[in-house]
């Protein structure tokens, strides 16, 4: 089960970017510690803010660039969430059939197949839900 859920997983493109806000928000710590040295800086030396004026603009910046990937890590991590509960939920309607093997369930068939598609040429595209797509050829018998 815990594989089937990481191939389903990695097969939709669930982010998992827990790992990757903590590390941005740690650099945009890092940038607020320097820029308020630059200040500290500025007013001890007697310079005046505006002598680091460039510096404050480029790291003022980065850390808007950096909160702007973190909204959108964070958009996807609740997206994300939505999909893991939809494999949780694909995972237990496995699990409760696995008792039914050798009774066929058309239920479940409805639950992952999409759309079924049927050329003149004999071949069949099965589209499952999430768009993976499979394609298959009827083979005339003789």
């Amino acid at each position: 089960m815990a594989l089937m859920r990481a191939t389903i997983g990695e097969a939709i493109g669930l982010t998992g970017g827990t790992d990757e806000i903590d590390l941005l928000r740690r650099k945009i710590d890092g940038l607020n510690r320097k820029m308020v040295s630059l200040i500290n800086e500025s007013v001890e030396s007697g310079e005046g803010i505006e002598s680091h004026e460039a510096e404050f603009k480029e790291l003022s910046d980065t850390i808007e660039l950096l909160q702007g990937r973190i909204q959108k890590l964070e958009e996807a991590l609740a997206s994300d969430q939505v999909n893991d509960s939809r494999i949780l939920q694909l995972q237990q309607i496995i699990a409760d059939r696995a008792s039914k093997k050798m009774e066929y369930d058309d239920t479940i068939v409805h639950q992952m197949i999409e759309c079924v598609k049927v050329y003149p040429d004999g071949r069949l595209d099965i589209i499952f839900g999430g768009g993976y797509l499979i394609e298959e050829r009827l083979e005339k018998e003789s």
